[in-house]
């Protein structure tokens, strides 16, 4: 990055992070709604839920590009690295803790869908990682 571009930092990074969060958040929200109106009859508010969906799927995208290009995220492959950080800690502390915590809830049902989401995300992290250790799933 050149010094001419600019950079986001601080409290303008961190709003970029969470608007984004909030696109994608919202992005399979309305798709979970969109199938649940399309089932109970509503076709066209389904329709309109899912045309919504997919106006914050593009703009989480717009988001990412700003983000990629004044953050400097590097390469793809880093940003794939990045996002495999973030998955390992929800495969390795954050759904593990929230399992515990629906457990001593006495939440059983909970527990058990943290504990599926943590397999999940443990498989779907040693996949990308041995995909990235053996330099790619492209390499002939």
């Amino acid at each position: 990055m050149s010094a001419s571009e600019p950079t986001v930092a601080g409290p303008l990074r961190a709003s970029l992070e969470d608007a984004l969060r909030r696109e994608c958040e919202a992005h399979r929200r309305l798709l979970h709604v969109a199938a649940g109106l399309e089932a109970a009859g509503h076709a066209e508010l389904g329709a309109l839920s899912r045309e919504t969906a997919l106006a914050q799927a593009a703009h989480a995208v717009e988001l990412l590009d700003l983000l990629r290009t004044t953050a400097g995220a590097g390469s793809p492959v880093d940003e794939l690295r990045q996002a495999l950080a973030v998955q390992r800690e929800e495969a390795d502390r954050l759904y593990p803790d929230l399992a515990r915590a629906a457990r001593d809830a006495g939440d059983a049902p909970a527990a058990a869908l943290f504990e599926r989401l943590a397999r999940a995300e443990t498989a779907l992290c040693a996949r990308l990682e041995r995909a990235l250790a053996d330099g790619g799933p492209d390499r002939a």
